[in-house]
C-alpha cells in the first residue's frame, strides 16, 4: 500500500467508526501502519476527530465539514487551519458544571464571581446563546475548548446524572491532552466520581463558603477583586465601621451605635476604578 493508501484506509476506518470508541492499535492495523505512527497523528493532526476517554482510547466525532479531500489535506506539508480551532484567548474564565440539586450552593458563587467580573460559563447567565443551539456539540465545545479552567461541584448527584457525565468527559478531555491543572474539583460530599482520583486537590465545599470558594478561583485565575483595596478605603476613612462580606456585597457594621450598612461588591469596585470610591466614604448613608 501506498501512503495515500493508508490514509485512505484510516479515513475510512475512522468514518466508519463514527460515534464509537478506538484505540491508537486498532487505527494503526486498520491502515497498516505501525502503532506509533497512528499514534503520532492522534496526537498531532487528529485532535479534532479524535476524543480521548480519560482510559488510553478515543471516540471517533467525524465532522461534517471532513471529506476526504479535506482529510488528505491534513497529512500534506500544508498547513491547514485545526478542525476544532482552539482559541488563542479562551471565552470564559471558568466553566461551572455542577447538577441541579447543588444549584443553590454553585448559584451563590457564580453571583460573586459576575461581581468580580470573571467570564463565567453558568446556564442561568447564558439562556440566550443556548436556545436553539445542539446542547451535546455546544457544551462539549464550552468545557473541552473554551474555558481556561472547569470548576467541578461533585456529588452524589452529579455522578448520577447524564449531562454532569457529558461535561467532565468533555472537560477530562482537556485535562488529558493538557499538562496544566485545568480541572479544579469542589467536594460538597464524598462521592468518588469516575476519572476524578482522590489525590487531585480540591476544595471541600462543605467546610467553605460560596464566598470563599469565588475568592478562591479568582486566585488561581490571577484575578484582582479589588476587595483588600475598598476595605483598606474604607478603614482609613470610617475606622468605626468593620466590614465583611456576605456574597457579593460588603456590609459595614458600626458596633457601637449597632448600625449596618450593604453594599453591592460591583458598585464599590466601578466607583474605585473611577476613582470615586470617596463619595461612599463621605456619603449619609454611614450617617444613622
Amino acid at each position: 500500500m501506498t501512503s495515500s493508501d493508508k490514509i485512505r484506509a484510516a479515513f475510512d476506518f475512522l468514518v466508519s467508526r463514527h460515534g464509537q470508541i478506538v484505540t491508537a492499535d486498532q487505527i494503526a492495523a486498520a491502515a497498516g501502519w505501525k502503532a506509533v505512527t497512528a499514534r503520532t497523528y492522534i496526537s498531532k493532526l487528529w485532535t479534532g476527530v479524535l476524543r480521548p476517554d480519560g482510559a488510553g482510547s478515543y471516540e471517533v466525532q467525524i465532522p461534517d465539514t471532513l471529506t476526504w479531500d479535506a482529510f488528505r489535506q491534513l497529512h500534506s506539508q500544508v498547513v491547514f487551519p485545526p478542525l476544532v480551532p482552539t482559541p488563542a484567548e479562551r471565552e470564559y474564565d471558568v466553566a461551572l458544571s455542577f447538577e441541579g440539586e447543588d444549584r443553590t450552593y454553585v448559584s451563590q458563587v457564580a453571583e460573586i464571581l459576575r461581581a468580580y467580573g470573571v467570564r463565567i460559563f453558568y446556564d442561568v447567565y447564558q439562556q440566550h446563546s443556548l436556545w436553539g443551539k445542539d446542547l451535546y456539540t455546544h457544551l462539549d465545545e464550552v468545557y473541552r475548548i473554551r474555558s481556561r479552567f472547569c470548576v467541578m461541584f461533585l456529588s452524589r448527584y452529579y455522578k448520577a446524572k447524564l449531562w454532569t457525565n457529558h461535561e467532565r468527559k468533555s472537560a477530562q478531555a482537556r485535562a488529558f491532552e493538557e499538562s496544566g491543572d485545568y480541572i479544579l474539583p469542589v467536594r460538597l460530599d464524598e462521592t468518588e466520581i469516575p476519572g476524578v482520583r482522590p489525590t487531585i486537590g480540591y476544595l471541600n465545599g462543605r467546610r467553605l463558603t460560596p464566598a470563599e470558594i469565588a475568592n478562591s478561583i479568582c486566585a488561581k485565575l490571577g484575578i484582582n477583586t479589588d476587595l483588600a483595596e475598598i476595605v483598606g478605603v474604607f478603614a482609613t476613612s470610617l475606622p468605626s465601621y468593620k466590614a465583611t462580606q456576605d456574597g457579593a456585597d460588603l456590609v459595614f457594621y458600626n458596633a457601637a451605635e449597632d448600625y449596618e450598612v450593604r453594599l453591592s461588591i460591583t458598585m464599590l469596585r466601578e466607583a474605585l476604578r473611577a476613582g470615586q470610591l470617596y463619595l461612599f466614604t463621605e456619603s449619609s448613608i454611614f450617617v444613622q
